[in-house]
């Protein structure tokens, strides 16, 4: 190879190398853009300035697919929260037109477009909840007042939660219906109190967030609505901690302090570990397991410092089930029908 030819191949190298680094700059400037319009729109609640960034990525960064599906995605909901129900509709309709292989933006556009439909507000961060029990109160104070700063990038949802809660030394759980590996985050903040890093977190994958039996629990909103609003039938109210045998299980319940930590553990598993340290006789009624597909998903828990009937309704609420106390233990059945 000549001194001219080497120089030709030298300078075609040169040439070409940028184009990587274009590519990667591209995408991090949407990436940032999106996150000042995320903001714009959950943090400064102003959905015109946040429509105006989530348009200037749609039309400006047009090769960076998996930023321009999150920002029709929230452009939708800006729309619907506008009352503009019509470019709503239509935004969530192009989502799931045009960006079949983002599955869980699209998983999102198609939930929000059957609210639309059905003539539902779409709405996120905005459910009813209950008064907070007495010992969730400091859980809540907590996320008021608890800052953090946080780099993630594409980083799944499940591991942002784990280092929060390793971070906060607070009990959070995600529901296993919507356990999803695809669920990533892209996120930086400073300084931002955990309430609204949370808001941020969920709503960017769909989902919400809810004090629920002395844990931060990450559901869909229908689901956290429902799970609100459980009545726990089995306990039986006026039952007091006397010396009957229900009122010694259930000062069992309420007393026992537990810290578990279950990974795609079977429930079968978990209430034998139950039984054996609270010492409670501990029965699945047979028509639980006759309906594997929703009683029987195996359990995801990390929970520190809990009752036991803390962690029994946890495990038992996503599960449509909930337990009864007899003379003779607890009763784990099927969730009865209002």
């Amino acid at each position: 190879m000549n001194n001219a030819t080497r120089f030709l191949v030298l300078s075609c190298l040169l040439v070409a190398a940028p184009a990587p680094a274009q590519a990667q700059s591209d995408f991090a400037e949407a990436e940032m853009k999106f996150e000042h319009g995320y903001y714009k729109e959950q943090a400064e609640h102003d959905l015109e300035g946040a429509l105006e960034i989530y348009a200037a990525i749609i039309d400006g960064h047009q090769k960076q697919r998996q930023v321009v599906a999150r920002a029709l995605v929230r452009m939708g909901h800006c729309q619907a929260r506008l009352q503009r129900e019509d470019e709503a509709r239509t935004t969530f309709q192009r989502v799931i037109r045009e960006f079949e292989d983002q599955l869980g933006v699209v998983r999102q556009a198609t939930h929000a477009l059957k609210d639309l439909d059905s003539g539902q507000k779409v709405q996120f961060n905005g459910l009813k909840v209950p008064a907070p029990a007495a010992g969730e109160v400091e859980l809540l104070k907590q996320l008021k007042t608890r800052l953090l700063t946080l780099d993630f990038a594409d980083t799944p949802l499940t591991d942002c939660i784990a280092f929060i809660r390793d971070v906060t030394e607070m009990n959070f759980v995600i529901d296993p219906h919507t356990r999803d590996d695809e669920m990533r985050v892209n996120l930086r903040v400073k300084d931002l109190t955990l309430k609204h890093t949370l808001q941020l977190l969920t709503t960017m994958n769909g989902l919400d967030y809810q004090v629920l039996h002395g844990a931060v629990y990450i559901s869909s909103p229908d689901r956290l609505q429902r799970y609100g609003q459980l009545r726990w039938s089995g306990i039986g109210k006026g039952q007091d901690l006397d010396d009957t045998p229900e009122g010694k299980s259930l000062g069992m319940l309420r007393t026992r302090r537990l810290t578990v930590n279950f990974n795609a553990t079977p429930l079968v598993d978990v209430l034998e570990f139950i039984r054996d340290v609270s010492g409670l006789n501990v029965v699945l009624d047979p028509a639980v397991r006759e309906t594997p597909a929703q009683s029987l998903v195996p359990v995801h828990l990390n929970l520190k410092d809990l009752s036991l009937e803390q962690v029994l309704r946890l495990i038992l609420m996503p599960r449509d089930c909930e337990y009864g106390i007899h003379e003779s233990g607890v009763v784990i059945i099927r969730k009865r029908d209002e």
